[in-house]
């Protein structure tokens, strides 16, 4: 009987309680091959040896939160006599805060950057759409209808929020030039992979000068930039796929000081 059996039992009883299950669902999924192990099996080498893997397409952010979920697993388990004790595994250490964002002028000077087509098509639905590069890079064919990027439709829309966008002209004479008809927009037949992205993406922001920026800094420099031009903020929310404005207030304006510029001057105004 292998650690995955109990997987259901688990579900039915601590379900309720987590707020979040489909994090749940996706630590499984990326642990697949430890949780397809039998009890005597399930060690911290197995597991670091999993970690290790994922580690070459996964950032530390989410290796992190696979293991604290894979850990309340585990508790679960030794509490129900399958495990003796939760083996204590390594965790990777935790990521800086992602306080980096794009400007307009260097999403500008990103994409005049002599790139291969792939990666300036991505790169540009990211800029325009502002959602995850990942998501970007698994968006499907079927996903573009009736003048949408459904970002939100599929498989992969379970793993996190995402957004619903309009296709605008420019963004549609890109899809239009797309010779290779496969399943996937970015790359054809065959999905391109983040690290070959984030390869392209180092050689040509270090081409285009753009220093200390991540692949995310562009969902963060789309959602500075609407937010500073004003845009409402709930567009900005439905725009980015999130599940609140709640959400968008706590991450966004900290990026963005002159956002509180308005109801500071008001205030000086009143002391005056």
């Amino acid at each position: 009987m292998t650690l995955a059996d109990h997987w259901p039992r688990f579900r039915t009883e601590k379900g309720g309680p987590i707020l979040d299950w489909k994090r749940f669902e996706l630590a499984a999924f990326h642990y697949e091959p430890v949780l397809n192990l039998t009890p005597a099996r399930f060690t911290h080498q197995t597991v670091d040896k999993q970690t290790a893997k994922l580690a070459k397409r996964l950032s530390p952010g989410t290796l992190r939160r696979d293991l604290a979920c894979l850990r309340v697993f585990a508790t679960w388990l030794v509490r129900e006599g399958v495990l003796p004790s939760v083996p204590l595994w390594s965790v990777p250490a935790a990521p800086p805060p992602r306080t980096r964002f794009l400007t307009p002028a260097e999403m500008k000077a990103i994409l005049a950057v002599d790139a291969p087509a792939w990666f300036t098509l991505a790169t540009r639905l990211a800029m325009a759409s502002g959602q995850r590069i990942n998501a970007v890079l698994g968006l499907k064919w079927e996903q573009v209808s009736h003048g949408l990027l459904d970002f939100a439709a599929g498989a992969a829309a379970r793993q996190k929020r995402r957004g619903v966008i309009p296709i605008l002209p420019d963004v549609q004479a890109l899809l239009d030039a797309v010779t290779d008809r496969g399943e996937y927009v970015i790359g054809g037949r065959s999905r391109i992979h983040y690290h070959i992205y984030l390869h392209q993406w180092r050689k040509v922001c270090a081409v285009a000068g753009v220093e200390g920026a991540s692949p995310h800094s562009i969902r963060h420099g789309v959602a500075t930039a609407l937010i500073s031009a004003g845009v409402p903020m709930l567009e900005v929310s439905q725009m980015l796929g999130h599940s609140s404005i709640a959400i968008t207030q706590k991450v966004y304006v900290k990026f963005d000081p002159t956002y509180t510029k308005n109801a500071a001057s008001r205030m000086a105004a009143m002391l005056s």
